[in-house]
């Protein structure tokens, strides 16, 4: 009976307590997050977001591209051509000194030669030393050495020759046998654009001429030097047209023009193998090389 009341009353508790939430609109309590708490979050977001930036700005810094690269190089370059002296700093002197080494061949030789020449130059002041102390020594009675004139000039001979000898090994493996100096970065850069410049003259050179193409070799144009500047010169249709030659990598270009002045078209030349050029027209407003024409000379 107990039992019965007490689940009688569980269940009426249940349903009172039932009909008061839905009567008074109670609902469970909820999470309330107070309001400081969302501006906390977004400062925190931005924070992210900024530090996010820094890092990726520092990594672009940190990596130079391709293009920083090349101007920097060309940078340092100019930078050692501006002055003498500012090419030799570039190479530390240990390593210069090194170089040099390796490069002298005759080192051994030359060691030879100037240690002969310290010995005998040793040993004709050692006796010339003597020859003037000895006499007065025995004067004084503290040596007992009888020397003749004769013996006494020709060992002054002797010492003469002695010395005369080393002096000139000395001479040898100091002055003769020098090694060449290392030659320094300028004028190795010197060298290649000597160089450069000679190969650049004779490309321009076996170009010289006059050099017949089309039908029955009814036209040709003509490459000559004037003045130090090679010049192409050529009649198209009844203009006649010229251009001063430069050097585009393994081509010659040249900006054709007319009497009047007026543009015909940029040509290019090469000199292939035989005794023939092959030349391209690209006429104004064309991107594109016209068709190869190749003109023979006689």
């Amino acid at each position: 009976m107990l039992a019965a009341f007490g689940a009688g009353s569980h269940g009426r508790c249940q349903k009172l307590t039932r009909s008061a939430i839905a009567r008074h609109d109670i609902r469970p309590a909820q999470p309330e997050f107070s309001l400081p708490v969302l501006p906390a979050l977004g400062v925190t977001l931005q924070a992210v977001r900024k530090a996010r930036k820094a890092a990726r700005r520092t990594a672009m810094r940190s990596e130079k591209t391709l293009r920083e690269q090349a101007e920097q190089i060309a940078s340092d370059r100019a930078a050692l051509r501006m002055g003498p002296g500012g090419l030799e700093s570039v190479v530390p002197q240990a390593e210069r000194e090194q170089l040099a080494q390796q490069a002298d061949t005759l080192s051994p030789f030359r060691k030879g030669v100037i240690f002969a020449a310290f010995l005998l130059l040793f040993g004709g002041f050692q006796d010339g030393f003597w020859l003037v102390v000895q006499p007065k020594l025995t004067s004084l009675g503290l040596l007992q050495v009888v020397r003749t004139e004769e013996s006494q000039s020709s060992s002054i001979l002797l010492v003469i020759l002695i010395l005369a000898v080393g002096a000139g090994l000395l001479y040898v493996g100091t002055v003769l046998l020098k090694p060449a100096p290392l030659p320094s970065l300028e004028d190795v850069l010197q060298e290649e654009e000597t160089r450069e410049e000679a190969r650049k003259e004779l490309q321009l050179a076996r170009l010289s001429g006059r050099w017949y193409y089309g039908m029955n070799l009814g036209q040709s144009y003509e490459i000559s030097n004037n003045q130090g500047e090679w010049c192409f010169s050529e009649e198209l249709a009844g203009r006649k047209c010229s251009c001063t030659l430069r050097i585009v990598g393994s081509w010659v270009h040249g900006d054709l023009v007319d009497e009047k002045g007026e543009e015909v078209g940029l040509i290019r030349l090469r000199r292939t193998t035989g005794n023939s050029v092959v030349s391209n027209l690209k006429v104004p407003g064309s991107t594109t090389w016209g068709n190869p024409n190749e003109a023979i000379g006689w």
